[in-house]
């Protein structure tokens, strides 16, 4: 079971079915003077509930990890959301885009593919594999990626990335760039990311209900 830890008026500790899903949901004060108090509580009957992963608001996310308690990633949810989020970059049909990653996984490989399709150059900034990588785009789709200059375009797997248009898909992706979502039925208005990609982890929501409404770099 996930937790989910939300601002409230008063601790408030109950199980809430989200989305087909049952969460742990605690409600935490925000302020006042026993708001710290009340965190701490919430954080340590979560955990002897069992809970070690949460929808968790990020300023309380280092607070709630000396309790053995982490947020959901949001990075799976961005990687399955790619080929939508490169339709809102516009027509990339003769456009140069970087993929940059510290190393070749199955998800670069295939944002690789993906883009070997989309786009008309490709550099590879992908460490340890980029050759193999590198063979497969050549004999898959005729591409032969190599060193380009000014990319319409660069997909992160890590770290932060660089000026101009840009996705970030890696696990730290969500302190780099912000994502907004459409209502989906069932849920708060205002569905947190994690929330999303908890009932996306679990199957309850599919892809094809999910629309991303805004990517915004983070300040």
């Amino acid at each position: 079971m996930y937790g989910y830890v939300i601002p409230g008026h008063r601790l408030v500790l109950e199980r809430r079915r989200l989305g087909g899903v049952w969460f742990a949901v605690a409600e935490i004060p925000c302020c006042g003077l026993l708001a710290r108090f009340g965190r701490r509580r919430a954080f340590r009957l979560l955990r002897r509930e069992g809970i070690t992963r949460c929808v968790l608001p990020e300023q309380w996310a280092e607070e709630a990890a000396a309790y053995g308690l982490l947020p959901v990633e949001v990075y799976p949810l961005r990687q399955a959301l790619l080929p939508g989020l490169l339709d809102r970059q516009g027509d990339l049909q003769h456009a140069s885009a970087v993929l940059r990653a510290p190393y070749v996984s199955a998800a670069v490989s295939a944002a690789a593919m993906l883009l070997a399709q989309r786009v008309r150059y490709l550099s590879l900034e992908t460490g340890g594999g980029t050759v193999e990588l590198a063979d497969m785009l050549r004999c898959r789709y005729g591409l032969c990626a190599g060193r380009i200059g000014a990319a319409a375009l660069t997909v992160c797997f890590g770290g932060a990335p660089p000026p101009g248009p840009a996705i970030c898909l890696g696990p730290d992706c969500a302190r780099f760039q912000s994502l907004t979502y459409a209502p989906i039925p069932g849920l708060p208005q205002d569905a947190p990311e994690q929330l999303i990609a908890a009932l996306f982890e679990v199957g309850e929501i599919k892809k094809e209900e999910i629309y991303v409404k805004t990517i915004a770099r983070n300040a």
